[in-house]
């Protein structure tokens, strides 16, 4: 390790035999390094805006849809005929409707025949 170093050294300097070469070919490799690290970060960065301007974009997109799903969905509730009502909840908030149901939601309750069963019977 310590003869590697000893030599990088003296190429460095001058020191050795065509160092003028080596020094060269070593300045154009560290160069050609650093353009490829500095062009790997641009695109890095590049890539990485990309990706996050996509995602916003996937993200609008989904909330659209799901807002979109969700108007349906009132509209086919507030338009379905509700069982108890025996009409529609838009039908059911117009004041000209309220006593009709009022009556579908609590009918009077009329009994057509006596019970059989008497207020003298015993529990047996």
């Amino acid at each position: 390790m310590k003869e590697v170093f000893k030599i990088e050294n003296r190429a460095y300097s001058g020191q050795i035999k065509g160092s003028s070469f080596f020094n060269r070919h070593v300045k154009s490799l560290v160069d050609l390094f650093y353009f490829i690290l500095r062009k790997t970060k641009r695109d890095l960065q590049l890539l990485s805006a990309r990706i996050e301007q996509r995602k916003h974009e996937c993200l609008n997109t989904l909330l659209l849809i799901i807002l979109d799903i969700l108007d349906r969905l009132v509209q086919n509730y507030n338009n379905t005929i509700h069982s108890s009502m025996k009409m529609t909840p838009v039908q059911a908030s117009e004041k000209k409707n309220e006593n009709r149901v009022d009556n579908n939601l609590f009918p009077m309750m009329l009994i057509d025949k006596p019970s059989n069963i008497s207020t003298r019977s015993g529990i047996r």
